[in-house]
């Protein structure tokens, strides 16, 4: 996980991961490595801005950007002076409390800071909105050999279950071994068709 920071442009979360982990979404391989060095800007979505202004992930070398519904000028205020970059979307019109930030506006806004790798790490909630809106490009799983039945948290929320027809298509490339664990590449069958035009081969491997 180190080296997929490493090797993004930005790490982005939402605040629900914030609030439940205190992530610091830095990158701490040993400085001998060379991709030690490099720091991916660090975003967090954050509807409502409930981000503490101590959270860990608030200060050091490596540049946050928080994009937000929120209004509250005292509060954008108080980031602002602790170095954070803060992003309003403007809100829709609705009940304010279930309103959620424009997934396609923050890719399209990392965009133009010359982001063109984003590494989601989020929760359920967050990793399934990326998905169902079909922004994915690739899946990077980690499995482990435990089994908590299915009363535990699924590894994506969707608001109601996808019908079928518009299954989510993922083509997987690679499968390894992490010491007693595994993890699987898959690539989205739409990205794939962008990259690769008509060529159909497969890639697993």
């Amino acid at each position: 996980v180190q080296s997929l920071r490493a090797s993004s442009s930005a790490t982005l979360t939402g605040i629900g991961t914030v609030l439940a982990d205190d992530p610091q979404l830095n990158v701490r391989i040993n400085s001998d490595n060379a991709e030690g060095s490099r720091q991916p800007m660090r975003v967090v979505l954050d509807s409502h801005l409930q981000i503490p202004v101590n959270a860990k992930i608030i200060g050091g070398d490596n540049q946050l950007v928080v994009f937000t519904l929120s209004q509250d000028i005292d509060k954008i205020s108080q980031l602002i002076e602790l170095g954070v970059e803060v992003i309003q979307q403007q809100a829709s019109q609705g009940n304010a409390v279930n309103q959620k930030l424009d997934l396609e506006q923050v890719l399209a806004e990392l965009a133009k800071w010359e982001c063109n790798e984003v590494l989601v790490e989020a929760g359920q909630t967050l990793s399934g909105a990326f998905l169902s809106s079909g922004l994915v490009d690739e899946l990077v799983l980690f499995y482990a050999g435990t089994i908590l039945g299915d009363k535990g948290k699924s590894m994506f929320a969707f608001d109601a279950p996808l019908p079928f027809s518009d299954r989510v298509e993922y083509r997987v490339k690679s499968v390894e071994m992490i010491d007693a664990d595994f993890k699987v590449i898959a690539m989205s069958e739409t990205s794939l068709q962008a990259l690769l035009g008509e060529q159909t081969a497969p890639l697993v491997s």
